[in-house]
């Protein structure tokens, strides 16, 4: 792995550490843009037009399937938008991934490499997991009143 250097001499001889992050982040988005298509079992569940029944203002099947995919795309981060899902996670894992990899310090990279990776990948994720999970009730989140005015019948 060329993120490896070990060091040739002095009192650290023979010590490896990482010259650069060992590691990528990428993303598998995938969106149910079947449910939100004309004709589908949800589509087909929701108002003909915006109505408001019992107080509460019910979204058109137009709004299903105009309005809403880009919302959905961009609150999930398609393109790895700032205030998305994906942007989130991916900017707290390369800011975890700089600190934690940097204090790795490898005595035997054949035999203690893959546990200590392991270790410190697992506390990246839980970390960027958490920080998107916590954008749907936060104020990053863009799906809100202001983007989608009305609710679904489900």
């Amino acid at each position: 792995m060329n993120s490896f250097v070990t060091i040739a001499d002095g009192p650290n001889t023979g010590l490896v550490y990482f010259a650069s992050i060992p590691a990528e982040v990428t993303h598998s988005i995938q969106i149910n843009t079947v449910a939100m298509s004309t004709g589908s079992a949800f589509y087909n569940m929701q108002e003909p037009t915006t109505r408001v029944i019992g107080g509460r203002t019910f979204c058109s099947r137009d709004f299903l399937t105009r309005t809403l995919p880009p919302l959905v795309e961009a609150h999930e981060g398609t393109t790895a938008q700032k205030k998305s899902h994906v942007g989130i996670f991916q900017s707290k894992a390369e800011e975890l991934a700089r600190r934690e990899f940097e204090k790795l310090v490898i005595l035997d990279p054949l035999n203690g490499f893959k546990q200590q990776f392991d270790s410190v990948s697992e506390v990246i994720n839980a970390a960027a997991t958490a920080a998107s999970k916590a954008m749907d009730t936060d104020s990053r989140n863009n799906l809100n009143l202001g983007s989608v005015p009305c609710e679904f019948h489900y």
